[in-house]
């Protein structure tokens, strides 16, 4: 029972870091977006997508490559497809 109650936690601790990093990244604010995608542990396609997006907005385009690559290989078909469109 403890174990699932920490499972939860700390996925809900994931989900508020990266709901939080996608309003600064909203506002604009790309460093501190950056910030709270960098405390996620476990990175997913979308919060490797979402850095390379603040990468690329920073003009750092070889790091925006980088995460881009990262996200794709993770990604399901169906997750390519989405962040295509």
């Amino acid at each position: 029972i403890f174990l699932c109650f920490f499972l939860r936690l700390h996925a809900g601790q994931e989900e508020e870091l990266f709901l939080l990093a996608n309003q600064h990244y909203t506002k604009g604010e790309l460093d501190a977006a950056l910030a709270h995608y960098g405390k996620i542990k476990h990175k997913g396609p979308s919060v490797l997508h979402n850095m390379g997006n603040c990468y690329y907005h920073l003009g750092n385009y070889l790091y925006a490559a980088l995460y881009w690559e990262r996200a794709q290989k993770q990604a399901s078909f169906a997750h390519c497809c989405a962040l295509d469109a």
